[in-house]
């Protein structure tokens, strides 16, 4: 039997595939709800973690098998419109990478150091952040502009900090193999456009569609402790009784797994003790539609940490999926590493600082504010920094002893990188 600890969207997904496959599995979840950082607010219908699901052929083939398409809703074409903030204006973000030469975004001289990454010659340095990467061959402009709102806005994290094979390897693989990233993008761009997608009862519904799917997944089970056995098996210890497994998939945050761990292999959670996950908040400001002349269209705007602002960014919710003709809804991020004082602030401070970025930045008159709610992560999202990339070279050597990591802190954090480790994992297993 397998054993699967943690009910996020990667053991869920493993879970499924293992069942679809007639192997003997154990999904245990601590808590009383499946989806980990998927988390929609039943009573309003709000994200409380991502906001959107883009749709790969991972997350396409498990909506299908799990026959839960008709149940999908498409985002706003208008929402492929990106915004990022420079020089106190919202400004359109051209859609493809190449776009940057003919637009006005960038200045001519980051033009030409853009067309210039074409000749640049490789280097191999080891453990780069992404900030270093991308001055290196794109120049200063491109990173405070582009690069360092898109890592915050991803990872809600500082690119200062992240290292570019850990977040970002194949990019470091482009300018290995063609000597260029853009020539490695062009290379190998699909054409397929990835649609942008929900659910209509909020992406929560993924996770619980296939916790319904499932017939060996308990809630409120934590695992109190790990016994290694005789012949490279292991006795999970619950609350509730005891499982003995021959496989055991750790698809929980990093710091649960290294108090599991501590045990079996004292290295590893050593080090997994050190992994960065930062504060986030996230708030929702919901204003009168009727009293405000030119409310956004897009996805949303991205605040460059250039810029001084108190949030990271907001999403345009109600462009993305409208659904209230009365009302329109921005989802902000207060927070990550390059902003972590501003998350930490009580959340009336939060509300008040907040709209009146708002105000200012997007012209909305102060009596259109209808409501704003706050949800606090403490721990936000893995940090792919030097402290975790020194615990995950210790990985591999754990498979030898049939332990395994299927978690959004190892090879991905989005969640179709998550649905595509827990299904490549079910099929290594079967």
């Amino acid at each position: 039997m397998i054993g699967i600890i943690g009910g996020g969207i990667s053991g869920l997904t493993l879970a499924y595939y293992l069942q679809k496959a007639g192997k003997e599995y154990v999904l245990l979840e601590a808590s009383n709800r499946y989806g980990g950082c998927i988390h929609t607010d039943k009573d309003t219908g709000r994200e409380l973690g991502p906001n959107t699901i883009l749709e790969d052929e991972y997350v396409q083939g498990l909506i299908q098998d799990l026959q839960i398409e008709d149940d999908t809703i498409e985002a706003n074409p208008i929402s492929k419109d990106r915004f990022i903030l420079k020089n106190g204006k919202i400004q359109k973000l051209p859609t493809h990478p190449l776009k940057l030469l003919t637009s006005r975004f960038f200045s001519w001289k980051t033009k030409r150091q853009i067309l210039g990454e074409l000749k640049k010659p490789y280097q191999a340095i080891e453990n780069e952040t992404i900030k270093d990467f991308f001055v290196r061959r794109f120049g200063q402009e491109v990173y405070d502009y582009a690069v360092n709102p898109f890592i915050s806005g991803i990872y809600a994290g500082d690119p200062a900090t992240l290292l570019i094979k850990e977040a970002f390897p194949q990019l470091v693989a482009y300018e290995k193999e063609y000597g260029s990233v853009i020539k490695g993008f062009k290379n190998n761009q699909s054409k397929a456009r990835k649609r942008t997608l929900s659910f209509k009862k909020g992406l929560s519904y993924l996770p619980e569609a296939i916790a319904q799917a499932l017939t060996q997944a308990y809630l409120h089970s934590p695992v109190t402790s790990i016994e290694a056995i005789e012949g490279k098996k292991y006795k999970l210890h619950t609350t509730q009784k005891e499982f003995t497994v021959s496989q055991l998939v750790f698809a929980i945050p990093a710091k649960a797994t290294a108090n599991l761990l501590s045990s079996l292999d004292p290295a590893l959670s050593e080090k997994l003790r050190h992994t960065y996950y930062p504060p986030m908040t996230i708030v929702h400001t919901v204003v009168d539609r009727s009293k405000v002349k030119n409310l956004p269209q897009g996805f949303g705007v991205l605040h460059p940490k250039i810029e001084n602002r108190f949030a990271a960014g907001t999403i345009w919710s109600s462009s993305i999926f409208p659904k209230e003709k009365e009302s329109f809804m921005f989802t902000s991020f207060v927070g990550g590493s390059q902003y972590v004082a501003h998350a930490t602030l009580d959340e009336e401070e939060i509300k008040t600082r907040l709209w009146e970025e708002l105000k200012a930045m997007h012209q909305i008159p102060e009596e259109s504010l209808k409501e704003q709610s706050v949800y606090k992560w403490d721990r936000a999202i893995p940090q792919y920094d030097m402290a975790l990339s020194d615990a995950v070279a210790i990985i591999p050597s754990l498979e030898k002893d049939n332990i395994y990591i299927c978690s959004n802190w190892y090879e991905g954090i989005s969640l179709p990188a998550c649905i595509k480790k827990g299904k490549e994992l079910a099929l290594r297993f079967c």
